[in-house]
């Protein structure tokens, strides 16, 4: 059976037409190439999709790294409340939860790239809080005159009072702002005297 269908397909001169000197090189070139292709199409879609993968991963890190400094911002405007609300019994602890809360958002605003003047804005408005609360401290300290007795800070005088709930009122609102806005949307108040002069 098997010689039959032998003699039938090859010595009846049914592939008679067929040269293998002439149509092996093309068909070796053509399954050449086209493993060729598709060993390059294969590399690029690989390449291609690690790089995609990589770009959300990437995006993915940079949201939730967006999100815990949205969350130190809130975190500090919540501190800065309870200061500015705090009575001469609570304001020792209130002021220290503020300071490292402040601490935090700092180091928060430091490591963002590119740097903006949202750093040296807040540093200079906490650093007016800092020694005015920090000068009442001292002072509650020495009238105590022993580290068990409980400090009972004197109410600001007028003018400190001012600068302070100033400087606490502008950190207070840029940060509900902050928690509120994209990272790259940042930025310290505008000065109100600057917006009269546009508007004039």
């Amino acid at each position: 059976m098997t010689q039959y269908i032998y003699a039938m397909f090859f010595m009846s001169g049914w592939f008679s037409w067929w040269d293998t000197a002439a149509y092996g090189p093309n068909i070796a070139g053509g399954l050449a190439g086209g493993l060729v292709g598709g060993l390059i199409a294969l590399a690029i879609a690989l390449l291609v999709s690690k790089r995609e993968v990589k770009q959300y991963e990437n995006q993915r890190i940079a949201t939730r790294i967006d999100a815990l400094r949205r969350s130190i911002v809130d975190e500090f405007a919540i501190a800065c409340d309870r200061l500015l609300n705090s009575s001469p019994a609570e304001c020792e602890s209130a002021f220290y939860r503020a300071n490292h809360a402040a601490t935090e958002v700092l180091l928060a605003l430091r490591e963002i790239r590119p740097e903006t003047q949202n750093f040296q804005w807040f540093d200079q408005e906490w650093k007016s809080v800092h020694e005015i609360y920090e000068r009442q401290l001292i002072l509650a300290r020495v009238v105590a005159k022993d580290a068990r007795t409980p400090v009972v800070v004197e109410p600001l005088k007028s003018d400190e009072l001012d600068r302070a709930t100033g400087s606490l009122t502008r950190l207070t609102n840029a940060c509900h702002r902050w928690a509120l806005q994209p990272v790259e949307r940042w930025s310290p108040p505008r000065d109100p005297k600057a917006d009269e002069i546009e508007r004039s």
